[in-house]
Parts: structure tokens; sequence; C-alpha cells
């Protein structure tokens, strides 16, 4: 489309029937994904974000996802996801399907939002994307288009480019399907038939004009059959538990432990105590899973253990700090651990095996609580941020949580001389978790060899 030139308009049409106000084509073009149309957007697009490196093209995304708002619901656009659509992936992954989001869109602005939002990790996501080039030491985007465009025949292709593998299963909104052909015909020569789906939205029993032309499911069957499990985003869901998979340090790390908590409740005698309901514990991974789902969830936390070298896994435990909880005056203190190599490696292991029976959303319904109790905002937040931002070298904070105290007091405590010493895996277990981060209840447990010297 030159710059003079005017683009030529088309009359859409309102819901009632009546004509509506003419549109330029080229938008037209975008909202059924016409590939020359969204090939000049991407294109665009592409030499806009030219040199930016993937932590600032995803900090844009991440401010344009989080401040803009859909005009007429008034949310932001990441909230705006078909329930129907998350139910089937967790289906998929319960049946050790691994998922991938393929889009015509673009690869990386997907990938800024799709593990909160979609539960998709970033390298599931496949779509038209900028090349990178490495300078100067740093992988910033370059000015051209990696690959083909994204839409009909490129999809598998671009599966096969990133997967190795065509999809045994294809599923998406009815609307374009006529520039996904190519992804619903192509199969491998292993498969007899290739299985596909298309998601239609409704209003009640009225289609959505615009959508699933063809032939579909009507929305509200469709939420009946999936009964309680269907989410209301302003309720959360209530199917899912809080679990967090601990290690249980040594008797002396215990002890330990349990003398500081003795400290913290000098100054702030209403917190906690370290006791049978409260155990001292070195998280490893927190997650809400399915509730109906925490039999796999046990037997894939015990495969990764059998495939683990359980004496490799050490820490040594080297000060003492807090965090802020949200309440006012006071801090949550932890023993800081240093933890190896190998156990970082165990973390990476058990992400991978319970990824399928996680879910996001959870509520304080997810948590234990005593009567009277409510679950902190800081705490359902945690646990739902604890993938990506406790994943990892750089990311993953060990410790131990030992109390709260004033900050005052902790200003005192802190500036003391902590004499380091190892922490020694004791057991490895799956915890309910409950207020804090407290490890409430006990669901599972392993014991490990004690370690030899």
């Amino acid at each position: 489309m030159g710059q003079k030139e005017e683009p030529r308009r088309v009359a859409g049409k309102r819901r009632d029937g009546r004509p509506g106000p003419a549109r330029p084509a080229f938008f037209e073009g975008a909202a059924t994904q016409d590939p020359e149309v969204v090939a000049t957007l991407l294109d665009t697009f592409v030499r806009s974000w030219a040199g930016t490196t993937p932590d600032e093209f995803d900090a844009q995304v991440h401010e344009w996802v989080t401040t803009i708002k859909q005009p007429k619901l008034g949310v932001p656009y990441v909230e705006l996801v078909y329930q129907p659509m998350l139910e089937l992936f967790d289906y998929l992954k319960a049946h050790e399907f691994r998922v991938f989001v393929c889009s015509g869109g673009g690869r990386d602005f997907m990938r800024a939002f799709a593990e909160k939002t979609w539960g998709i990790p970033k390298e599931h996501v496949i779509g038209s994307a900028a090349e990178y080039t490495y300078a100067d030491g740093r992988i910033v985007r370059s000015d051209q288009m990696l690959g083909g465009l994204d839409l009909g025949p490129g999809k598998p292709e671009h599966i096969f480019a990133q997967t190795g593998r065509l999809p045994a299963f294809a599923g998406g909104n009815a609307d374009v399907r006529h520039r996904d052909a190519g992804l619903r015909r192509v199969r491998s020569a292993r498969q007899s038939r290739r299985r596909g789906a298309r998601v239609r939205p409704h209003q009640g029993r009225r289609e959505v004009p615009g959508h699933g032309r063809a032939a579909g499911l009507d929305g509200r069957e469709h939420e009946e059959r999936l009964g309680h499990r269907v989410q209301d985003r302003r309720r959360g869901m209530t199917d899912l538990t809080a679990i967090d998979i601990l290690v249980n340090p040594d008797d002396a790390t215990i002890r330990h432990a349990q003398r500081c908590n003795e400290r913290m409740r000098e100054s702030v005698p209403s917190g906690f105590a370290l006791d049978a309901t409260h155990q001292p514990h070195i998280t490893t991974l927190q997650r809400f899973v399915r509730t109906a789902d925490l039999e796999a969830v046990y037997a894939a936390v015990e495969r990764t253990l059998a495939a683990t070298d359980i004496a490799a896994l050490s820490y040594d435990a080297v000060a003492l700090r807090h965090g802020d909880w949200g309440v006012p005056g006071q801090g949550l203190a932890v023993i800081v651990v240093q933890p190896s190599a190998q156990v970082l490696d165990f973390q990476a292991a058990l992400l991978a095996s319970v990824t399928p029976f996680t879910a996001s959303g959870g509520t304080a319904a997810a948590f234990v609580t005593d009567p009277g109790e409510q679950i902190s905002q800081s705490t359902i937040d945690w646990v739902d941020g604890y993938v990506p931002t406790q994943i990892g070298a750089g990311h993953y904070i060990a410790h131990i949580t030992v109390g709260f105290a004033t900050l005052e007091d902790l200003e005192r405590i802190e500036a003391e001389p902590f004499d380091a010493f190892p922490v020694h895996p004791a057991s490895v277990a799956i915890y309910h978790l409950g207020n804090s981060g407290a490890a409430r209840s006990e669901l599972k447990a392993w014991p490990l060899a004690p370690a030899t010297s």
C-alpha cells in the first residue's frame, strides 16, 4: 500500500444485519489473516524493533499487555483467554501430549506472556518471527523475517522446523480455517489419521457473527459438559491444590531453624511456630496442581528421584535475611542456603515432570487454613509466579523460612555474625501449602539415604 494511495474500503455489517460503516480493506485482511496483509504488518513490526535484545522486546510487550485494555470490556487483553481452550491444553497435557501454540502472528510477542497466560513454555510457541544476530556479546533482533510466513502451508513447515515432528492433533478457532488447510491435511507416513478440532465462540445459543461459519459446537452446551472444570475468572479455580515439592533437612539444621524461630517469636509473639504443621524445609518447586491429578504428580516426582544422583544434592547455609511479605512493620525471615549445581538440575527435572498437571489461577481455596485464617495475596502471587521467577541459576533463592519479626529487630539480628554450616537432605516430600509458604500438611514423602563421607 503506497503512502499516497487511498486504501480500498469495504462495508461492514452490524450484528443485527444492518449495513455498518466502511472499513479499510487492509484491516479486513488483517482480521481474516490474509497472507499479504499479515506479511506487510509483520515486516513492519520486524523493522520497528530491529536492534533490540530479547529482554528489551519482552519488556515492551509486558508493558503493553498489562496497561492497554480491551475497549468494550475494560480489561487487559491477556485476561481475555478462552477457557475451553485452556481446558483442552490441560486435558492434552494430562494425557502426556506436548502442547504447542502455532500462530501466524508474532512468535516473540506471544512468548512474552505465553507461560503465565496459557501455561505454555516459551519454547513451545511457534509463529512468524524476526531473525536474530549475535553482535558485541548480545543477541539482537534483525530487520529480516526468519523463514516464511507461518500461515497456511507455512504452519506445518514451521512446526516441523522447530519440533522435528508433525502434529498428532491440531485444534483452533474456525474463522480462519481456510488459512490452515495445510495444517489440517498434513500427516506423517506413520499416522493413519490426524485429529483436528475447531473452537467456535457463541453467545448462549446464538453464534457470534464472523466466527465458526461452517460448523462447530454450541458454547453453552460445551460449558455445561465441562461443568465445574470451567473457570470463572472472578471466582478463581477451586479444584487446585497449592503444593511445595521440598527437601526436609537433617536434624541439626532443623534445630538451628527452630532456634531462629524462637527469636522471631520473641519479636512477634503472634507469628507461627516451627512445629509439626509448620515444617522447616527448603522449597524446590511450588505450583498449583489439579487436585484430581495428585497421584500422577506423586508418580512423576518418584520417577524424577529415581533418575537423580541423590548424594550430589547439597546445600550450605550462609546468612539470615528477610523479605517483605505485605505485613506493615514486619519482615519474613529466612536462612539463605546455597544449592549445588546438581540441585538446580534436580529442580529443572522436577519442573518438567509435573508441568503437565499444573494450572494457573489458584485462590485461597487451594491452601491449608486454620479457622478464621485468611491466605495473604502475597502467598497466592508467590506460588502463581514461582515459575519462572524462582527457576534456575540466578533466580532460585533456596532458603528455610523461620518466621516473622519486626523490621527493627531484623536489622539488629541480621547484623550479627552468621556461622555458615552444611545442610544435608533427609527426605524429599510434597506438602500442601499454607499461609506465608508454610509446609502445613505432608502429602507424600521419600526418605533419602544419609550422606556418607
